[in-house]
């Protein structure tokens, strides 16, 4: 979408989120929240389960002008009649080399009010103009930024060291937030590893949906686990929930359409055999005016099939799942 005129985000979503959450029936406002040049994408939003009056939201975002922050981070205080608007959390150094936020947001907010951004690191465009034929270009690796709550100063850590020959893609972020459960406050991550060595016998990357947690807000995080079981078709579009019992559940896509769901009910350190859900009618892209998936707002992209599990922590352990 380079070149593209410049799309605010807008806080419609979060409105209505906020709105529902306080069962008030009042009308839909659409507020201009990035408030920022270029191209605002695939948009976050997260509500304070101790505040719903809080929300956090990102974004992608693309201008020719940038070189070293690709993503916007958004905070309200008032339920989304104001927001504050900013490049996103810095992204923090790898094996003592300089990064960048590259975008790719997921927001969540536990009740302490603690809040968190996750983003892709690679290595700043300004930097890569030094380095002959960009040979420093790899690793792309995921991040999570937090802070103490809606006024805090971010502070980033990578989730776990990436090799070369690997990088990360499409973080998806949870809390916990059932405190008479087994993990309370216990943050979430899910994404899609993609490792470049051709694995044996196969001429594609090998793409996979692994799992990260983390019990002490965000400053260390264990090491990722397989969630997928398939090797053979790319893992995309993670998303992750939580149930009453403190049983996480993830959800995605692969590249022949299926969507999958997996289940630990030991806090996210092994999971078991993956279900098939559903058949998305087609990839983001991939003739979406004719299967229905192309909305007025969003000709151009149309909708991704991405799923989302749709869990609340107090209902029984039976996923829902929704193909967007």
């Amino acid at each position: 979408m380079k070149g593209a005129a410049g799309i605010a985000v807008a806080v419609l979503l979060a409105a209505a989120v906020a709105q529902a959450a306080r069962h008030v029936a009042q009308p839909l406002v659409q507020v201009n929240v990035s408030r920022a040049a270029g191209t605002q994408a695939e948009v976050v939003v997260a509500i304070d389960p101790a505040n719903d009056e809080v929300l956090l939201a990102g974004s992608n975002t693309i201008a020719p002008e940038l070189s070293e922050t690709f993503a916007r981070v958004y905070g309200s205080t008032d339920g989304g009649a104001t927001w504050t608007s900013e490049p996103g959390p810095p992204a923090a150094p790898v094996a003592g080399k300089r990064r960048c936020n590259y975008g790719d947001p997921a927001v969540a907010i536990d009740r302490s009010s603690r809040q968190y951004y996750a983003f892709l690191a690679r290595p700043c465009l300004s930097d890569l103009a030094k380095v002959a034929e960009h040979e420093d270009v790899l690793p792309i690796s995921l991040q999570v930024a937090s802070r103490a709550g809606a006024d805090g100063s971010w502070r980033t850590v990578s989730v776990f060291p990436t090799r070369p020959a690997r990088l990360d893609d499409k973080p998806a972020i949870v809390v916990d937030v059932n405190l008479a459960g087994p993990h309370p406050n216990r943050v979430y991550v899910a994404w899609s590893r993609i490792t470049l060595a051709e694995p044996k016998g196969s001429e594609e990357p090998l793409i996979q949906v692994v799992l990260s947690h983390s019990d002490d807000y965000g400053a260390t995080w264990s090491k990722p686990v397989l969630v997928s079981d398939r090797s053979s078709e790319g893992s995309i579009f993670a998303s992750v929930a939580i149930g009453g019992g403190g049983d996480v559940y993830v959800a995605w896509i692969d590249s022949t359409r299926n969507i999958w769901l997996d289940r630990s009910v030991d806090g996210g350190d092994r999971f078991g055999a993956d279900v098939l859900a559903d058949v998305a009618p087609a990839l983001a892209n991939e003739r979406c005016a004719k299967d229905g998936l192309s909305i007025p707002a969003q000709r151009r992209r149309c909708i991704t099939s991405a799923p989302l599990d749709r869990r609340q922590p107090r209902e029984p352990s039976r996923a829902r799942l929704r193909d967007v």
